[in-house]
């Protein structure tokens, strides 16, 4: 807030100091609680990334708040269609806690799946079936094209928040998976 906006309101004549500077004082309370947790995320993977502890896919990403993953939504809306964003988010909101539990599960094997078959190559019909069972997991939250596909795996690789993520689940993941689907969406074609 710019500094002639604070002076004009501390100087009306009804306002309450200590209101509002208790109110500010929470504010920073839940944003140290935020931050806390985003320490704790990257102390915890740090230590997975050296061998020191085993990290589940889920704790990967506990830091991120209902907050953080909003603003996420909101980047991706206006990166791409957001209309197909707010169907997605729709879609996914409107299914019970089973079926998200279902649903994140079925990722996480996927993944385990993915980065046990790592060394039979991007193009191995092993991989590639693994590819189109993640294809046929999007459909849970949207049917994506195959333009879309290329787009995500690539997103997987480039954008650094993605990147962590799957590097802590195995180094090399990330850019072996966006060579896996490029080989998946070749062969569709």
């Amino acid at each position: 807030m710019p500094l002639d906006e604070i002076k004009r309101i501390v100087t009306i004549r009804d306002f309450d100091v200590l209101a509002a500077l208790e109110s500010h004082r929470s504010a920073l309370q839940l944003k140290a609680k935020r931050i806390q947790r985003l320490i704790c995320t990257i102390d915890v993977t740090t230590r997975h990334l050296r061998g020191k502890v085993s990290m589940s896919h889920r704790q990967l990403f506990k830091g991120f708040s209902d907050e953080e993953q909003a603003k996420l939504s909101e980047e991706a809306a206006h990166r791409w269609d957001s209309d197909t964003v707010r169907a997605s988010n729709a879609m996914w909101q409107q299914y019970p806690a089973e079926k998200k539990k279902r649903i994140l599960d079925e990722g996480n094997a996927l993944y385990e799946d993915l980065i046990a078959a790592m060394q039979e190559g991007p193009s191995s019909p092993k991989v590639q079936a693994i590819i189109g069972r993640w294809h046929a997991h999007l459909q849970h939250f949207w049917s994506p094209t195959d333009k879309q596909l290329l787009g995500l795996a690539d997103l997987y690789s480039e954008d650094p928040r993605f990147l962590a993520s799957y590097e802590a689940m195995k180094a090399g993941l990330a850019a072996f998976m966006r060579e896996a689907v490029q080989e998946y969406v070749k062969n569709r074609r």
